[in-house]
């Protein structure tokens, strides 16, 4: 069972919004369900994952909108960035008459659904993470897949959708094409490759990794098996990093939401439908202490490898605009995900590295002094301290960090 969904237009500090609204259906004497505001892929309208709104429980509003410059939406006046999108969606959540939401993102409206719970924190309930990961900052797709998502070309040419779909999107795209191919083309591309472009140019530089360990919402991260565009480790990297989060792998590739919503959808409904932490009994934040062999196998799903093993630098990048440090690791190589960083921990290793160690543990600390690694295909991501001097096991093990004066 479900109701038709309301379409308007919306505008919202001068950018018009085309916006679908399917009305929830109230159960007797219950309380209503939170609104889900659903944020979409690159180069993708409302319409495509229409099958999976039809799946939800007919008790939540659903809200979905077409970024600026794709289906219905305005041109933006020029290029824009995830935190102007964020304030956009706000905005539009006050005017349409909702302040608290649950938010779903997927691929691309991932790391919009990312950035909206971090900056957005008292609009965004819970959050939900659909074949998503952490930006420019992630274990890549292939080099041909990522070419292929340079161009809308496949949201306007059938025939080269045909030709590149099981490679591009995995699971059902390889066995079942006419799936894909109905949902890419059934009236779900009517913006210019102008808007496209906005959307590729939004996400340039952008990554979530800083700021993942603020997410404090309740999180769910459904990621296929067969994802040629996010590769497991990511979501695996993003539970780890995400406090309240638990992920959950589906058998299929990244239009999942689309091809298995009978599936996917009692998933999500049974997470937003969920007891908050606080009510009924329910415990609160999770805490998780591993040792480093333990991450490498949350992250890559084997054995792992150790930290001297299969190296390989792909990006060395000083974050200069924000105030991080990493998290001191006790004695013992041990983290717990959920603890912030205290003098408990940083005494202990400075006195048992002496006094240039204390010296180059109290530079590495400063702000924007740290650097980002990531391995090849053991995939995974760690972040380290400049210093050299601090032995190799704990500067391995500074995979978790907070950051602070972030503005939000």
């Amino acid at each position: 069972m479900f109701t038709t969904a309301e379409e308007r237009s919306v505008t919202v500090d001068g950018q018009q919004l085309r916006v679908a609204v399917r009305p929830g259906l109230a159960a007797g004497n219950e309380p209503p369900r939170p609104a889900l505001l659903l944020i979409n892929g690159i180069g993708a309208s409302l319409e495509l994952f229409e099958p999976f709104v039809r799946e939800l429980d007919p008790a939540a509003d659903v809200i979905r909108f077409d970024p600026p410059g794709i289906g219905g939406s305005a041109q933006p006046a020029g290029p824009y960035r995830f935190t102007w999108l964020c304030r956009l969606i706000a905005r539009m959540l006050t005017e349409l008459g909702y302040h608290r939401v649950d938010v779903l993102g997927i691929s691309w409206g991932g790391g919009v659904a990312q950035q909206f719970a971090a900056c957005q924190r008292s609009r965004c309930r819970r959050l939900v993470l659909v074949a998503t990961a952490t930006g420019a900052l992630m274990v890549p797709a292939k080099p041909l897949v990522v070419l292929h998502l340079m161009t809308p070309r496949r949201h306007a040419d059938r025939r080269y959708l045909h030709r590149v779909m099981g490679d591009l999107y995995g699971g059902s795209a390889r066995s079942h094409p006419e799936w894909i191919a109905a949902a890419m083309h059934d009236a779900n591309w009517l913006g210019s490759p102008r808007g496209y472009t906005y959307q590729l140019m939004a996400g340039l530089g952008w990554t979530s990794l800083p700021f993942l360990p603020m997410i404090r919402q309740p999180t769910l991260i459904l990621a296929g098996d067969d994802d040629p565009i996010i590769p497991l480790a990511n979501p695996r990297l993003m539970n780890l990093l995400i406090p309240r989060s638990r992920l959950h792998v589906y058998r299929g590739g990244h239009l999942g939401l689309a091809t298995e919503a009978a599936e996917l959808a009692p998933v999500v409904d049974a997470f937003l439908a969920a007891p908050l932490p606080g009510q009924a009994g329910v415990t609160g934040t999770r805490t998780s202490t591993m040792t480093m062999p333990q991450v490498g196998r949350a992250i890559t799903g084997t054995s792992g490898t150790a930290p001297g093993g299969r190296l390989g630098l792909l990006a060395r990048i000083r974050l200069r605009a924000l105030p991080i440090r990493p998290v001191p690791v006790p004695p013992g190589g041990r983290y717990r995900a959920d603890q912030p960083p205290s003098s408990t921990h940083d005494e202990p290793l400075a006195k048992e590295a002496g006094p240039e160690h204390r010296k180059a543990t109290s530079s590495a600390t400063s702000p924007g002094s740290i650097s980002l690694l990531m391995v090849d295909s053991v995939s995974m991501m760690s972040v380290i301290t400049r210093s050299s001097e601090i032995p190799c096991t704990r500067a391995w093990s500074l995979i978790c960090f907070s950051t602070s004066g972030v503005r939000t």
